[in-house]
């Protein structure tokens, strides 16, 4: 949607806007918020660059965090998980099993804890490292995922953020990214 402001002279520093007006009223047109599709290709050119790279870089490292994965409790090395990408379209996002494999649904639906039983021993390690994430480059590589975005969130979190704040589906208007906002400023 196309935004036209009526500023007040605090509002006159808003960056890339363009100046009209409307018989005798000065208006700002704010620039459209969203990727162009040459932006968006280079975008997905960076991912796919930085995840092969990522992927070979990162191979042995990822090889013996799921050996110790398999060799803890002889279950699945990786997890994976219904998430929600661009436009609210579910996927599989995969890490590197840092939980119990014996849960139920309603137990993998819940979001873990500090202290969560559910965490092992190892788990706790590739948690406190983000090793657990690098299976994500995978995500990335399939173009679900993007490095850098809003970090992507079972159905449950996004129903219930929805019915708190509508505003949270704007969220879905890019790809979900392994590193965002809150892992740079915080957990959660």
């Amino acid at each position: 949607k196309e935004v036209i402001v009526v500023p007040k002279k605090t509002d006159i520093f808003l960056l890339k806007s363009k100046f009209d007006t409307l018989d005798d009223a000065m208006l700002l047109r704010s620039q459209n918020m969203h990727l162009s599709f040459e932006m968006r290709f280079i975008k997905r050119t960076i991912d796919l660059i930085v995840s092969i790279l990522g992927l070979i870089i990162f191979a042995v490292p990822m090889l013996l965090v799921a050996l110790i994965v398999k060799l803890q409790d002889g279950g699945p090395v990786f997890y994976k998980q219904e998430r929600f990408k661009r436009n609210n379209e579910p996927f599989y996002i995969y890490k590197f099993r840092s939980m119990t494999h014996k849960q139920t649904y309603e137990m993998e639906q819940t979001l873990a804890t500090h202290n969560d039983p559910r965490i092992t021993k190892f788990g706790r390690i590739i948690r406190a490292t983000r090793l657990d994430e690098l299976p994500q480059l995978f995500n990335v590589l399939k173009g679900d995922m993007t490095l850098v975005g809003p970090r992507p969130f079972m159905k449950s979190v996004v129903d219930e953020a929805m019915d708190k704040n509508p505003d949270f589906r704007y969220r879905s208007n890019v790809k979900p990214g392994i590193t965002g906002l809150s892992h740079v400023y915080g957990r959660d």
